[in-house]
């Protein structure tokens, strides 16, 4: 005789499973297929890791070498994959500048320093880079500066991690404030105040910095050399020359022409084949 396996909180209780006693229907539908999905998800998200994993592999593999050429192909099939860091973005940098490609190794040491800014071996390369660069535009003044030394923390976390700091801030308040409510002490009101403070801090500098990325548009030139133009025309004056590396904000997008300005407050027209801008 077959013995009968009772399956516990699946089996049904007086006509109804425990699902369907603590939810509708419905909601219980929409839970077991939420479920559903994160499960299958998993071998997919596997499977494209261990892809990833070993493109990376292989562009290291060829960078050690000495193939910039393909280890920085290989590079850029991880970030078409999906997966985006600042090792990768520093890696494919490095190979650029092996292969002096000063403008392709700036943008990428760029894009890199949006994730990894307190890299020591980062900021040194992206200063060697910057010096390589024929050009030497000096910026008409150092407002910039003094608010970056005041407010140290702007290009010191990434915005990903003044993000971070302003949840747990947010969370620790909203913990504080339930706790006065039961046990109201000094301490306590310490650490709303603090938090409240510091998860303002990070939120706001979080949303400015992205909002002056979004609105400052900075590329860098990847061309050997390029001629801004006084108009959307190649026939019109050139204004001045610029060469590779060389960084520059973008005002205005008309069709395939950039309105650009550089530090020193010069403008002009550049076909946007020669410009590569840094935004993620």
């Amino acid at each position: 005789m077959k013995q009968k396996v009772i399956l516990p909180c699946l089996c049904p209780i007086n006509g109804r499973s425990m699902l369907t006693k603590l939810f509708p229907a419905r909601t219980t539908q929409k839970i077991i297929y939420l479920l559903l999905m994160i499960i299958f998800s998993l071998p997919i998200r596997a499977q494209a890791g261990a892809g990833a994993a070993a493109l990376l592999h292989k562009a290291n593999e060829y960078y050690l070498k000495g193939d910039y050429q393909s280890a920085q192909s290989y590079y850029r099939k991880v970030l078409d994959s999906g997966i985006e860091n600042g090792k990768i973005y520093y890696n494919l940098g490095n190979a650029s500048f092996r292969m002096g490609n000063k403008g392709e190794a700036i943008y990428n040491y760029l894009l890199a320093r949006q994730f990894i800014p307190r890299s020591e071996d980062l900021t040194a390369n992206l200063a060697s880079a910057r010096h390589e660069v024929e050009d030497r535009i000096e910026p008409s003044s150092s407002s910039s500066s003094l608010i970056r030394a005041v407010f140290f923390w702007y290009d010191w976390l990434s915005v990903k991690e003044m993000l971070q700091i302003f949840l747990v801030c947010n969370f620790l308040c909203w913990s504080g404030l339930i706790v006065r409510l039961f046990s109201p002490r000094q301490a306590t009101n310490w650490l709303i105040l603090l938090s409240l403070g510091l998860g303002i801090t990070m939120g706001g500098t979080a949303t400015f910095r992205s909002i002056s990325q979004y609105l400052q548009n900075t590329a860098v030139v990847i061309a050997p050399q390029v001629a801004v133009q006084s108009a959307m025309d190649p026939a019109s004056a050139t204004l001045f020359l610029l060469h590779d590396g060389v960084e520059v904000s973008v005002e205005r997008i008309r069709g395939h022409w950039f309105l650009i300005r550089l530090a020193s407050g010069k403008k002009g027209w550049v076909k946007n084949e020669h410009l590569r801008i840094v935004k993620l």
